[in-house]
This record gives structure tokens, sequence and C-alpha cells, in this order.
């Protein structure tokens, strides 16, 4: 698995994974978004330092990625909440884990001053409950059937 930083050529895969309808679903925002809106937020994303959003690909060539895995480090801590979204055609095929590992891998030797990531999943989407505590996120609160994990990378 290659995973790279993301481009302005990714914008339209990330908006069409985001609202497939079984994203939305296991999504802490349920709603549709709007190319639009997308659009403007991703550019914004894509020049912001605080945000980092990893593609994995088979191939550095390879015309249709696998994933995303994003970033968002914190202002104030030395922490950054993780998520991560599979292209619809390539869900069920065993890759979210590997994605999510190997992005982390990147994003820590990027970014040594981060000591904790921190995951929030909706308690019901259990696939993402065991990719990260398979990563040794481990469950820490859950409030309005949303769970908190964090992995201390100090250890």
């Amino acid at each position: 698995m290659v995973i790279r930083n993301a481009g302005i050529e990714d914008s339209r895969y990330l908006f069409e994974w985001r609202n497939d309808p079984n994203t939305r679903n296991a999504s802490l925002n349920t709603g549709v978004i709007k190319w639009e809106d997308h659009e403007k937020w991703y550019l914004s994303v894509l020049k912001n330092p605080q945000v980092v959003i990893y593609i994995a690909e088979d191939k550095p060539e390879e015309s249709s990625p696998r994933g995303m895995c994003r970033f968002n480090l914190s202002d104030e801590t030395d922490s950054a909440e993780v998520s991560i979204n599979l292209n619809p055609e390539h869900r069920g095929k065993g890759l979210a884990q590997s994605i999510l590992h190997d992005a982390i891998e990147v994003f820590t030797q990027q970014h040594p001053q981060v000591l904790e990531l921190t995951a929030t999943i909706r308690a019901e989407n259990l696939p993402s409950m065991k990719i990260f505590v398979s990563e040794n996120f481990v469950p820490q609160r859950t409030h309005d059937g949303v769970v908190q994990l964090n992995l201390d990378l100090k250890g």
C-alpha cells in the first residue's frame, strides 16, 4: 500500500466517498454535502497546515484510490484526531486496518511532536470500532452514542 498526500486531483473522490449512503450512515454528520460546499472546504483544507489528508493506493499510478485517512492537528495540544473513509468500491476487502496503520506510521514520522491520536466514532459503527481498537486505540468515554478513543504515542 502506498500512502501519499492528497492533492487537488483527489477532491472528486473524497466528495463521492463522503456522500456514499454507507459512509453517511456511519458518520457523525449524516447529511449530504453539496459539491460547492465540499470544494470550498477542500481547497481551504489543502492550504491548512493543521489538516493532513493521505490517500491510500496499491500503486502510485493506481487510477482508483482505496481510501483516505485525515488527521486534524489540535491547536492547543500535541494531539490529532484521525478519521478514515474507504472508496465504496473497495469496502469489505479487509483494507481499512492496513490503511489506518500505514497512514498513522507516515503521519507520526512526519509529525513527531504529536503524542496522542484520538478518534470519534458512532458506537453502532462496529467495523470502525474494531479497526481502531485493533490499532491499540482505547475507548475512553461514550456520550450520546459516540465513543471517544485515544492512542498514546509516547510509549
